[in-house]
């Protein structure tokens, strides 16, 4: 009997690309916090404006396909704004 094309070691090896993506993107994003954190410094602003993550979640909640639900997808974005947010701490 052959291997289904569609089985979970399928799918695990499909799922392999798109975990990579979103990982790079990622390091992507911090670096950039990293950056931005530099210049907030410089500049004495503050590392958090509540209303500026607010409005990216927004946007994002707008954009949204689906079918991460809109819950989701904020869950998922706090999460890397609040990273993010640590790393322009440093």
């Amino acid at each position: 009997m052959g291997r289904c094309p569609y089985g979970p070691g399928r799918l695990a090896d499909q799922d392999q690309r798109p975990r990579q993506q979103i990982l790079n993107l990622l390091n992507q994003r911090a670096e950039a916090a990293l950056q931005i954190g530099n210049l907030k410094r410089r500049q004495g602003t503050p590392s958090y404006v509540p209303e500026r993550e607010a409005e990216i979640l927004r946007q994002l909640s707008a954009q949204n396909p689906g079918p991460l639900t809109a819950d989701n997808l904020a869950a998922i974005w706090r999460e890397v704004l609040s990273a993010c947010r640590a790393l322009e701490g440093r």
